[in-house]
C-alpha cells in the first residue's frame, strides 16, 4: 500500500496538537520510497506515526473483528486515502475511508477511485477484495509511551481472545487469529531476529548478512512457563493445564518446538518448558517442514506466544491501564513483568562469527548493532504486499557512517520482485533525508502552539548536510553553540592576540574565515 493522504478532522489522543492537520503525500511507484518526518522534539511527529495506527485500527475493527478486536480511539473522526494492491484483481486500487459525526453519531464513509472519480462502496466491498493494509508495524527507538499504546491495545486484546478460546469447546480447537498491529520494542525484537535466521533461506539471508558482523545463528534457547508463580490460576475443565491455558493450535506449537530443538527439558510442577537449539541443517529441516511459511511464519508464532505475556499482568492493572490510555492519559506506564515470568522468552542467542572459530552473545552487540538487528531483521521477515511500517527514529543509536547507509541498505534488502509497501519514519539527523526528494520530506513545526507541516525550502536528495540542517531543524551556522557564542564574541570585541590564540584550536569553517578576516583588518588598523 501507499498512503496518499491522512486528514485528522478531531481526536482526543496527542492533547489535541493533530487536530484539523490533513497532510497529502506524493503519488510514489511501487518501489521503496519511504516518507520522512522531520523537526523538534515535541513538533508532533511520534504523535502523527500514532494517530495514524489509530485510524487504521479503528478502520480494520469496524471491517474485520477477527483481525482487530478493540481499537484505542473509538470517537477519533478522520479521512484517509490510500492505493492498496488487489491480489483479487491483480492491480492497485486507490481507496477513500472517512468517519465523521452526523448528528449524533459516528458515520463511515468508503469509496474506491474508478475512472478518476471516486464511487461510493460498502465496508463489505473492501473487506471481499481486501483493500486494506495486511498488517501495520510499529517500530520506537525508546520508551516511547504514545506509539506503543494501540499496538498495546491490539496485544492485550489477542491475549485475552486466547484466554477465552481455551475455556470454551466451540473454540478451542479453532486457530486465534493475531492482530494486524505487530510492535516491535525491547521486549519483541529477539522473535524477529532469531526468526530471520532461523525461516530464511540463504539466498533471502545473504543481503543481511552483507549489513552485519556475524555470520549466522549459533544456538538459543527458548523458554515456554505456563504454571510458575506468576501465572493466573483458573482452569479449564477442558484442559489439564493448571496456569495459563493455551488453545490447541498453541499446544501443537510446543510440539513442533520440541520436535526441533536440539533436547529439551519440562518440569511439571510449573508446566515449563527449556528447548535448546543447536542450530543446523537439520534444525532448519525441521523449521521448514512445521513452518512453511518460512520467517514470517516463525515469526508469527513467536509473536503470539509473546502476546500471551499479558496474562502474567493482573487484570485489575491491565484494566486501568486500557482505560487511562482509552481516555487520552498517558502520566502512568504499563506494568511490566520481570522477564524471568514472562510465559515465552527467547535467551541466550550466540551468533557465528565472521572470523573462523568465533562466536558472539547477541546481547553483547552495541546498541547500534541491536537496532541494525532489530530493523533489517523486520524489513527482511515482512516481505508481504500492503505492509505499513511506521517507525519512530529507527537509526537513532546509528554511527554517522551508518546513518548515511540507512536508506541503501532498506532498499537492498528489499526483494527484486516488487511488492507494494509503504514505511513513514521519523529521524532528528540530516542523513536520512539527504536520500530522498523533498516532496517525500515533511517538516513539523509548532508555530504559536499552532502545528505546521511543510516541505524543505530546497531540494533535499543529495543535499550537503548543512543545508538540509538549516532547511529542516532551523541550525545556522551547523556548528555547535558553544563554538559559535566564543566565535562571536571573538568576532564583537576580542583582541588580534586573542583572536590569533583561538584561531589555534578552532576547526575550518566559515565562521574561522571570518575572524581571519577579522584578525587582518584588527592589525591593518593597529599599522595605520
Amino acid at each position: 500500500m501507499k498512503l496518499k493522504r491522512v486528514h485528522i478532522i478531531s481526536t482526543n489522543s496527542c492533547d489535541g496538537l493533530l487536530k484539523g492537520l490533513d497532510v497529502r503525500f506524493p503519488d510514489r511507484s511501487s518501489d521503496f520510497d519511504p516518507i520522512c518526518l522531520v523537526g523538534p522534539n515535541g513538533s508532533g511527529k511520534s504523535q502523527f506515526l500514532q494517530a495514524t495506527a489509530e485510524i487504521f485500527q479503528s478502520i480494520l475493527h469496524h471491517l474485520d473483528q477477527g483481525a482487530e478486536r478493540d481499537e484505542l480511539n473509538q470517537t477519533c473522526q478522520f479521512e484517509v486515502e490510500y492505493s492498496v494492491y488487489c491480489k483479487k484483481q491483480k492491480k492497485v486500487m486507490d481507496v477513500f475511508v472517512g468517519r465523521k459525526m452526523k448528528g449524533r453519531s459516528l458515520t463511515w464513509d468508503f469509496k474506491i477511485n474508478s475512472k478518476g472519480h471516486y464511487e461510493i462502496i460498502s465496508g463489505e466491498y473492501l473487506v471481499e477484495f481486501q483493500l486494506y493494509p495486511s498488517a501495520i508495524i510499529g517500530y520506537t527507538s525508546g520508551g516511547n509511551e504514545t506509539l506503543s499504546a494501540p499496538f498495546y491495545v491490539s496485544r492485550a486484546a489477542y491475549a485475552e481472545a486466547v484466554r477465552q478460546a481455551a475455556f470454551d469447546n466451540k473454540y478451542m480447537t479453532k486457530e486465534v487469529q493475531d492482530g494486524r498491529l505487530i510492535y516491535i520494542d525491547h521486549d519483541t525484537h529477539q522473535e524477529a531476529f532469531v526468526a530471520n535466521l532461523l525461516g530464511n533461506s540463504i539466498s533471502q539471508l545473504r543481503p543481511f548478512l552483507k549489513l552485519t558482523n556475524f555470520a549466522d545463528l549459533l544456538s538459543f534457547r527458548i523458554i515456554v512457563q505456563l504454571a510458575h508463580g506468576a501465572a493466573p490460576g483458573a482452569r479449564s475443565k477442558n484442559s489439564k493445564r493448571k496456569g495459563v491455558q493455551l488453545t490447541m493450535e498453541l499446544e501443537a506449537v510446543l510440539d513442533y518446538l520440541q520436535s526441533c530443538s536440539t533436547c529439551y527439558l519440562y518440569e511439571e510442577e510449573t508446566e515449563s518448558y527449556t528447548f535448546d537449539f543447536l542450530v543446523s541443517d537439520a534444525t532448519r529441516e525441521g523449521i521448514d517442514l512445521y513452518w512453511q511459511g518460512g520467517a514470517n511464519d516463525v515469526f508469527s508464532t513467536f509473536h503470539k506466544l509473546s502476546m500471551l505475556n499479558d496474562l502474567i499482568l493482573k487484570r485489575a492493572s491491565r484494566n486501568k491501564y486500557l482505560s487511562n490510555i482509552k481516555n487520552g492519559s498517558y502520566a502512568a506506564k504499563l506494568p511490566r513483568p520481570s522477564e524471568d515470568d514472562f510465559v515465552f522468552r527467547i535467551e541466550g542467542i550466540k551468533l557465528k562469527s565472521k572470523q573462523k572459530k568465533l562466536s558472539g552473545d547477541y546481547i553483547a552487540l552495541s546498541d547500534g548493532e541491536h537496532q541494525r538487528a532489530q530493523i533489517f531483521s523486520m524489513f527482511n521477515i515482512l516481505r508481504g504486499e500492503n505492509i505499513l511500517f511506521l517507525l519512530d527514529e529507527p537509526e537513532s543509536h546509528f554511527n554517522p557512517k551508518w546513518r548515511v547507509e540507512f536508506i541503501r541498505a532498506l532498499r537492498e534488502l528489499m526483494p527484486k520482485k516488487k511488492i507494494y509497501q509503504d514505511c513513514i519514519l521519523t529521524t532528528h539527523s540530516p542523513f536520512v533525508p539527504s536520500d530522498m526528494k523533498k516532496e517525500n520530506v515533511f517538516v513539523f513545526r509548532k508555530d504559536k502552539g499552532i502545528l505546521k507541516v511543510t516541505h524543505p525550502e530546497n531540494q533535499t536528495y543529495g543535499a550537503r548536510f548543512d543545508r538540509i540542517l538549516e532547511d529542516c531543524f532551523e541550525i545556522n551556522p551547523p556548528i555547535s553553540t558553544a563554538a559559535f557564542n566564543e566565535i562571536d564574541k571573538l568576532m564583537k570585541s576580542g583582541s588580534a592576540k586573542e583572536i590569533e590564540v583561538a584561531l589555534e584550536y578552532i576547526a575550518n569553517s566559515v565562521e574561522r574565515a571570518h575572524l581571519i578576516h577579522r584578525l587582518t583588518k584588527l592589525k591593518s588598523e593597529v599599522v595605520n
